[in-house]
């Protein structure tokens, strides 16, 4: 891992930042799985600084077929706007 940010995040250090679970209070969504997972985990690792969580899972779409999807949730709201306007991995269909 390469530091590309001036401060050292404390989460990143005690091993906290990315969660196995999804606290209630975590604001999430759901992105249709064509995207590299691991292209957005280290976008986030890199830009942004709060907790987070990254899921591949299935679900029910609207035309009631299992599709698969990456849920990510993050601890704070502007996080989750930061990723959906700023990363280039998630795109509008």
């Amino acid at each position: 891992m390469t530091l590309t940010k001036e401060k050292i995040n404390p989460l990143n250090v005690l091993g906290q930042r990315r969660l196995n679970f999804c606290p209630v209070h975590f604001s999430t969504i759901n992105i249709e799985l064509t995207l590299n997972q691991v292209n957005i985990d280290q976008w986030i690792t890199e830009r942004l600084s709060d907790r987070y969580y990254i899921l591949r899972r299935q679900v029910l779409n609207s035309s009631n077929q299992y599709v698969n999807v990456l849920t990510i949730g993050f601890e704070s709201p502007a996080e989750l706007t930061m990723l959906i306007l700023g990363c280039p991995y998630i795109k509008e269909e």
